[in-house]
């Protein structure tokens, strides 16, 4: 990977989201002794950035620090914080994942969707993608809206090239939160792309390293939150299996999201997804298998 001094404004919009990472002899997951979730937690550290960054881009403008503080404390490393590692965790295991084994972005997505609707004092519904499409029927009445979308670009260790300019035009959309993805068996969360030497390389948050103490009061954790490394890779290295997110706190944004998005792919040899208008009446299953769950682009 690449590390180097990012310029004033980058460095910035790196330390403004959040960044969460393994954490140890934190209190036991429920109906567990797992005190740690160095080794498998990735995937949902990951999600948790890209969860807090859906939430700060909901949230009426204010003080930076005072709203990371607020979205922090949703997500300490304790049963009774709502996106805790226990409560995703426990969530997993409900839809059939053991607690400590390592998860893929469909089945991610899911446990998100989930934990999100049993908070709605929070403000937010999440959406996730059916085979690569969204369907706005799903969206009435409207709430803000974090939209998930888990795709597989590709059947090769790499993810497709074909895809890489798509990938890239998505950080300059209106409304993105982001790509949970990676390398193999190493999630990243990636948040913005540089060019080095002529190569496209992503920037991304790392879940691995430091393995921390529990994040208990945010304000005693802050620093481990915010003082964020420029960190990239070239995207020649991307796994294939990933997660888009795109949060929308208007119908306004939406409308305007749904039209670039469209635009876009109409001109675009590598189309990621699509709007639809209603939804087929089924329902998702209780246990979501996630090695191939991911809608396939190949």
């Amino acid at each position: 990977p690449f590390t180097g001094a990012p310029t004033p404004p980058l460095q910035h919009h790196l330390n403004s989201v959040l960044r969460f990472t393994y954490r140890r002899r934190f209190q036991p997951i429920p109906s567990s002794s797992i005190t740690t979730d160095a080794g498998w937690g990735c995937m949902l550290r990951t999600a948790q950035m890209l969860l807090a960054q859906a939430f700060f881009q909901i949230a009426p403008r204010s003080d930076v620090e005072s709203l990371q503080l607020l979205i922090a404390r949703r997500f300490c490393d304790t049963v009774d914080s709502p996106y805790s590692i226990h409560n995703l965790a426990n969530m997993g295991r409900a839809k059939g994942k053991p607690v400590g084994e390592w998860y893929g972005p469909t089945l991610t997505a899911h446990v998100l969707q989930a934990l999100v609707a049993s908070n709605p004092a929070h403000g937010l519904r999440v959406v996730v993608a059916d085979h690569g499409t969204l369907y706005l029927s799903a969206l009435q009445p409207w709430l803000p809206t974090l939209f998930l979308i888990p795709l597989m670009l590709g059947a090769d260790s790499y993810a497709n090239p074909i895809y890489y300019d798509t990938l890239v035009q998505l950080f300059h959309l209106p409304g993105f939160a982001g790509i949970v993805g990676g390398k193999p068996n190493s999630s990243l969360y990636f948040l913005g792309h540089h060019s080095i030497g002529g190569s496209t390389h992503l920037i991304y948050h790392d879940p691995h390293t430091p393995v921390q103490m529990p994040m208990v009061d945010p304000k005693e954790s802050f620093c481990t939150l915010t003082s964020n490394p420029l960190t990239s890779m070239n995207i020649d290295h991307l796994d294939p299996s990933l997660l888009l997110g795109f949060a929308c706190q208007s119908q306004e944004e939406l409308d305007h999201l749904v039209a670039v998005t469209t635009a876009m792919f109409e001109n675009s040899e590598a189309p990621l997804f699509a709007w639809q208008s209603h939804c087929p009446d089924r329902s998702p299953p209780d246990n979501i298998e996630d090695s191939d769950g991911e809608y396939s682009l190949v």
